[in-house]
């Protein structure tokens, strides 16, 4: 222990062994940025999509600087991250966003590894609070996170973690109200990796355990009120290398979240997923269609009469992203992502909770500076 804590004291006053600067920039069209359903009926008359959806090109901005220190037995790095989608005819949805990621590592043994990462994020992001009880699109907000973990190996072929999550998001504040929570989360995931001819093999299960506990605090009523959300998690994951370029990864994630106050906000969550991934020389591409299946124990209307007894969302999803390396500085790239949210909720004069289609599409190109030692940085 008093190696670990004498390493994250001079890590400061050494000299880091590598650093890279990521810069991106794409252009690209978004539909539906407001998740919007395609009609409302509002006094008797029908509004449809041309005057209710938010359409329109952006323009994308990423700089990622990241810069890395290796020892013997334990490693620290630290990532700074700044983006920015501008939209050329919906400037009131800008959103812009600012991470610095910490880690550090110490290894005990070949099969035993301390890790402790530090996140800080800050979000600007005009969102939508709906009737004081619910965000109709996501807000602002700013999130610390301290992640302490430990991996260790109960075989030569097992790879198995637990790790602990404390942390606090707070929300940008609203005309109704303020919203944070504190979340706390422990987490173990283990998996069996085998080679074979050269070709990975990996299958393996993860589990979690979760507490929220928001605070709303309401201006018209100078109240506070608390509300504590449980989320139990369970899932079973497989990656498989059809060759040297192709691999396949396939999960299935159930999620369980707990209302432990009235039991309005809890639901039954069941997605499974699959993602396709090709790495050439100079090519990559990952496709990632998904499905999602979200129960509800309840309505969430409380004052809706066309309100199913518990409200229910099927998401099917889609994502992509392919880039050509042009040399070892300059690549192109192309993204997008797809989702179509079909809801039981069929009350024509409500904005939320129903049914939309949101996509975006965009191409772009990135440029990677890199100083020090080839290939001694590592990934979290």
């Amino acid at each position: 222990m008093k190696k670990i804590i004498l390493a994250i004291m001079l890590t400061p006053l050494t000299a880091l062994s590598q650093t890279e600067v990521h810069v991106n920039s794409s252009l690209g069209h978004e539909n539906n940025i407001n998740f919007s359903p395609d009609f409302i009926v509002e006094d008797g008359e029908i509004i449809e999509r041309q005057e209710l959806y938010a359409n329109s090109l952006f323009n994308d901005l990423r700089l990622a600087i990241k810069t890395e220190k290796k020892w013997a037995k334990s490693v620290f790095r630290i990532e700074g991250k700044q983006s920015k989608r501008s939209y050329f005819n919906a400037a009131e949805y800008n959103q812009s966003q600012r991470d610095l990621e910490s880690y550090f590592s110490y290894s005990f043994s070949k099969n035993s590894t301390f890790r402790l990462g530090l996140d800080y994020t800050s979000k600007d992001r005009l969102g939508l609070d709906f009737d004081a009880s619910e965000f109709a699109l996501p807000l602002g907000y700013r999130k610390f996170t301290v992640n302490p973990g430990f991996d260790f190996r109960l075989s030569k072929k097992n790879r198995t973690a637990i790790d602990f999550v404390a942390g606090r998001k707070t929300f940008n504040e609203t005309d109704v109200r303020e919203s944070s929570y504190t979340i706390t989360r422990i987490s173990i995931s283990s998996k069996k990796v085998q080679w074979k001819n050269h070709i990975l093999r990996v299958t393996g299960f993860k589990g979690a355990y979760t507490l929220r506990n928001y605070n709303f605090f309401y201006f018209e009523e100078d109240s506070v009120r608390i509300r504590p959300l449980t989320y139990l998690d369970l899932g079973i994951f497989s990656k498989h290398q059809l060759n040297k370029k192709w691999t396949l990864s396939s999960s299935l994630d159930f999620q369980k979240r707990f209302d432990n106050e009235e039991s309005r906000f809890g639901y039954t969550q069941l997605k499974p997923n699959l993602t396709l991934v090709f790495r050439g020389k100079s090519r990559f591409f990952k496709i990632k269609p998904a499905y999602v299946f979200r129960r509800f124990d309840s309505s969430l209307m409380a004052n809706s009469d066309a309100a199913p007894d518990r409200l229910q969302f099927d998401y099917f999803k889609l994502s992509f992203y392919l880039s050509q390396q042009l040399s070892n500085q300059f690549s192109l790239f192309a993204k997008g992502n797809f989702t179509d949210r079909r809801s039981n909720n069929l009350n024509e004069e409500m904005f939320i909770y129903r049914s939309y289609e949101n996509w975006y599409a965009g191409i772009g190109i990135k440029w990677k500076y890199q100083i020090g030692k080839k290939d001694t940085l590592g990934k979290k």
